[in-house]
């Protein structure tokens, strides 16, 4: 009979183990998908890693057992029992990603138990291509090349390409066509589909025609959304009238310009936040808006030249002219490059400035961010008589003026249209020569530490990095 009881305690005890291990299997939090899915290739450059869990789990004990290398800065963010982690900062061009997810992260129920098996999986990024207009001497067709292999392709066969652009997540190709007599229009193209690239491009479609006028420098939102243009309206003779930004939703292709009419304005460019910038000539300065018109800042600005936003959104940088007395001399005019930040408003409401040039004898022109935000390349050249070149190099500076030193040293070379590649690692870049003027413009690529300097196409110009 004592044996009997025994047998029955061990049975109850051996089934609370088991009910035990069975609620733990049932209640412990498991990972039931990944993306991008384990193996898979070709995916674009800012694709966030997004793990769904059984259940909803404590968003410090995932956060914390989840490790990515590459390294990269980004947020989290939870869609349900979906995290999503979003990278501030692009995927290495034709890396393997690894995700590995660590054991213990616990439910958020009242037995709180832990996740019981880690994993790992990896996925391959796409190879980002270099794209560029060709050639300068005019009909110019789109390219790309890969800078790994060296391999070029010819996207456009028409010899009418004006200008382009590249949207944000790298699927649609943006451009401005020459048409027979005084009209233009904007296409759009598809070059990528769900998992690469696609194995033929389709026809461009039009998706504004532009009759007596030449519609120009498309800049597509960051949500894709909007496609910012500068509409310069043309006469019969070929007469230009005046330039004004125009917006052209991509919903229901429905336009508006940005300012007032008989408005000059020009140089438009879009923030993170999705905010609008460009210049207006009337106000000398540059307007921020956001998609609904809503003006959001104002930059002032003499020069009306093309400046740039930092990735973060909220600081705009942009060269300004400076007058300055020197003793006897009289007033020197010279370029710096100014920041804007609209995070910090004066007693007025206005940006505060920073002047990151800070000399007298310098003249700083075209700024451009890096992609994490902590550099600038720019273009300078020395006003003084000892070290005055005709042309201006490239140069690096960290994004609040410290540390600034040359990457190119060709003196009778202009440098310009500076296009970061999207892993900060290299710049392309336009130089012609400031003392032969009939010698064709060169397209160039350098790292950002100044080495492996090296010419990819003469007559080559307009870079852009392509996700």
């Amino acid at each position: 009979m004592r044996k009997i009881r025994w047998l029955a305690v061990i049975l109850i005890v051996i089934l609370a183990v088991l009910g035990l291990g069975v609620m733990a299997w049932v209640r412990a939090p498991r990972l039931l998908e990944v993306t991008p899915a384990p193996g898979s290739t070709n995916i674009p450059p800012y694709t966030p890693v997004r793990l769904t869990f059984s259940r909803p789990v404590r968003p410090d004990s995932a956060t914390s057992r989840i490790t990515i290398q590459p390294v990269r800065k980004g947020s989290y963010a939870w869609e349900g029992n979906t995290l999503v982690f979003t990278p501030s900062q692009p995927w290495p061009s034709g890396a393997t990603i690894t995700v590995q997810i660590a054991v213990g992260i616990r439910s958020k129920q009242f037995v709180s138990l832990p996740l019981l098996k880690g994993q790992a999986w990896s996925f391959t990024t796409s190879q980002t291509l270099l794209a560029y207009l060709w050639p300068a001497a005019g009909g110019a067709d789109l390219y790309t090349l890969d800078p790994l292999t060296g391999d070029v392709r010819r996207i456009t066969t028409t010899q009418n390409i004006l200008d382009y652009s590249v949207s944000v997540d790298g699927f649609w190709l943006f451009y401005s066509v020459e048409l027979p007599g005084n009209d233009t229009a904007l296409w759009r193209q598809a070059r990528k589909e769900a998992g690469g690239l696609l194995q033929a491009l389709p026809a461009p479609e039009t998706i504004l025609e532009c009759p007596l006028a030449a519609c120009r420098s498309p800049r597509p939102s960051p949500d894709g959304k909007w496609l910012a243009y500068e509409r310069t309206p043309m006469d019969e003779q070929g007469q230009p009238g005046t330039t004004s930004v125009w917006l052209l939703s991509l919903d229901d292709r429905t336009t508006r310009p940005v300012s007032q009419p008989g408005h000059t304005t020009f140089h438009s460019s879009w923030s993170a936040f999705g905010w609008l910038s460009f210049y207006e000539s009337e106000r000398q300065g540059f307007v921020v808006q956001d998609a609904t018109g809503r003006e959001i800042g104002f930059f002032p600005n003499r020069t009306g030249e093309l400046g740039g936003w930092h990735p973060e959104g909220s600081t705009f940088a942009a060269e300004e002219v400076i007058l300055e007395t020197i003793g006897t001399l009289g007033t020197l005019t010279s370029s710096h490059l100014v920041v804007y930040d609209l995070t910090k408003l004066d007693s007025a409401g206005k940006p505060q400035t920073a002047d990151l040039t800070q000399a007298v004898d310098l003249e700083d022109v075209s700024p451009a961010y890096s992609p994490n935000g902590e550099w600038i390349a720019f273009a300078r050249r020395y006003l003084d008589n000892p070290r005055w070149t005709p042309g201006k190099q490239l140069w690096l500076m960290r994004s609040d003026g410290r540390e600034a030193r040359p990457l190119t040293q060709s003196g009778d070379y202009n440098h310009h249209d500076f296009a970061w590649s999207l892993d900060g690692q290299r710049l392309a870049f336009v130089r012609f020569n400031q003392t032969i003027l009939t010698e064709p413009a060169e397209l160039w690529l350098i790292d950002a530490d100044g080495s492996q300097p090296i010419e990819l196409v003469k007559g080559g110009y307009a870079p852009q990095w392509m996700p």
